[in-house]
């Protein structure tokens, strides 16, 4: 359901991160899991949000990612909580705002990055509620 409400409204010209941050609040209110992007950033660029800047798992995992030494998901369990990073690969609508002219300011005002169609853009950064205590 969420899914359609995303591609009409990114069809619509509306930045995807603000449609999947939007997503993300809704799925975490109904269920508990929390849905955060993450980014390592690319060719000397930062991560476009604060929000979206990986933690030290999250950067290893990454990085991990970008070489091919880990499986396309990765789990760690921590005392009370259970997360898993998938990685995020750039697909075609993802060039509208992150591919080619790098430097170039693109719709929103940040700059393009450069991306190419099937790069690790990041990750999304599943986070499981701590199971009820009995």
């Amino acid at each position: 359901r969420y899914q359609r409400r995303i591609k009409e409204a990114f069809a619509s010209g509306y930045p995807a991160v603000y449609l999947v941050e939007e997503a993300a609040f809704l799925f975490e209110k109904s269920s508990g899991v929390s849905l955060r992007l993450t980014s390592l950033g690319r060719k000397g660029h930062e991560p476009r949000s604060r929000a979206h800047e990986p933690d030290l798992w999250e950067k290893t995992t990454l990085r991990s990612f970008k070489e091919k030494r880990v499986d396309p998901w990765h789990v760690v369990q921590e005392p009370g909580q259970l997360r898993f990073l998938v990685p995020l690969v750039t697909e075609a609508s993802c060039l509208r705002c992150h591919g080619e002219p790098e430097g170039i300011l693109d719709e929103t005002g940040h700059v393009r990055e450069g991306y190419h169609k099937g790069e690790l853009r990041g990750g999304i950064v599943v986070r499981f509620p701590p199971p009820e205590s009995k």
